[in-house]
């Protein structure tokens, strides 16, 4: 066991060392990008959705609340049902 982890720690370090002598971006770089892209992604996402939501209510004739901060006594919302929010109401 003890030999695995050596050699795993080897072959790390060995990794690290070309990657610097190649002038390659390292592993901890890459983690941080990737961080990066996943918080990017999900703050894009979470507007998106509150986008629907505002013109899923303006297709159904609500007022915009576009600017307006949420009351601070209302409840967290529910995650958002893209396709439900994104069909166009019957018209009746």
């Amino acid at each position: 066991m003890d030999q695995a982890i050596a050699f795993r720690k080897m072959t790390n370090d060995f990794m690290a060392k070309v990657r610097n002598e190649m002038q390659a971006a390292s592993r901890d770089d890459i983690d941080n990008v990737m961080l990066s892209v996943r918080h990017m992604e999900k703050r894009l996402l979470d507007r998106m959705d509150q986008l629907a939501i505002e013109v899923a209510g303006l297709r159904n004739g609500e007022p915009s609340r576009a600017g307006r901060k949420p009351n601070p006594g209302s409840q967290a919302r529910k995650p958002l049902n893209r396709d439900a929010a994104l069909q166009r109401p019957k018209p009746g």
